[in-house]
């Protein structure tokens, strides 16, 4: 959209994460022994709120951002997980 150029930050939501770990906890439902993961869907990372700079942005920009993350979400667009590929064979 902008090459060069970086639209903002992501941010990795910890709160909704250990929130969410505590509830799940509390009552009784915490998958002990399994990863649970906090995407997108989950709000557990998403983009910063661009306090500063989204005024400064186009709004096609901002509609082509709102765009994409819907198709992460319907699963339209695959985001790769790069825990999946292992480590590669030059780590030892």
């Amino acid at each position: 959209m902008a090459p060069g150029h970086v639209l903002t930050s992501m941010i990795k939501r910890t709160d909704i994460a250990v929130a969410t770990v505590v509830n799940d906890y509390a009552r009784g439902d915490f998958p002990g022994g399994k990863t649970v993961t906090f995407g997108l869907k989950e709000n557990g990372v998403g983009l910063s709120p661009m306090t500063y700079t989204k005024q400064l942005i186009p709004a096609s920009f901002i509609t082509k951002v709102d765009e994409l993350r819907a198709k992460i979400l319907d699963g339209q667009i695959k985001v790769w997980d790069v825990t999946e590929q292992g480590y590669p064979t030059w780590f030892k």
